[in-house]
């Protein structure tokens, strides 16, 4: 009978540990390409083989303070203003992404005859929060963004709402509202 209890418990044990282990759960952070990036408050690392990666690290940023002789002031925004609302840009022109840039670095070269540069800005409670998934589908009137955030609970936990910019090369887009559908996982289900 103990012998029994054992071959048991070694063979509850061993589909346990099968059935616990499966890569399908698994959630990988999206990482910066050539044509697609992610930019948190902290920064990136871009992939140095593409100026559009290149420059949207460096841009794509918070706003910030900085002091001067006479004040504080605020540092200039380069694509959005200030403030956390979730916000898209779609970028069809060299006139566009002139009109749009607030910054002073030269901009990227863009074959804008069959491309348009999509821009995101959304924001998370704090620092453990990160993207997963993003993809973007036409309705008709207008796009919807399906952000997929995973929220690490061993991450850093600030008491401040952190933006995170999201910018992609896309194939030709229409000018039209975006709405972003944003939904939380835990990396630990």
């Amino acid at each position: 009978m103990k012998k029994l209890f054992i071959v048991a418990a070694i063979a509850l044990l061993g589909g346990m540990v099968t059935a616990c282990s499966s890569d399908d759960d698994k959630i990988v952070e999206l990482q910066n390409g050539p044509f697609e990036g992610i930019i948190y408050s902290s920064g990136g690392k871009p992939v140095e083989s593409s100026p559009l990666s290149v420059f949207f690290t460096k841009e794509l940023h918070s706003p910030y303070y900085y002091e001067t002789e006479d004040g504080r002031h605020l540092k200039d925004m380069t694509f959005f203003d200030e403030g956390n609302k979730d916000s898209c840009l779609i970028i069809n022109s060299v006139e566009d992404f002139q009109t749009v840039y607030k910054g002073s670095s030269p901009l990227p070269e863009v074959d804008f005859s069959n491309n348009s540069i999509f821009l995101c800005r959304t924001s998370v409670p704090e620092g453990s929060y990160k993207i997963y998934k993003a993809s973007l589908s036409d309705h008709g009137e207008n796009y919807i963004l399906d952000l997929g955030l995973v929220h690490y609970t061993s991450g850093i936990s600030t008491c401040m709402v952190i933006p995170v910019f999201y910018w992609k090369l896309m194939p030709k887009m229409e000018n039209k509202e975006v709405v972003i559908d944003k939904s939380v996982t835990d990396s630990e289900r």
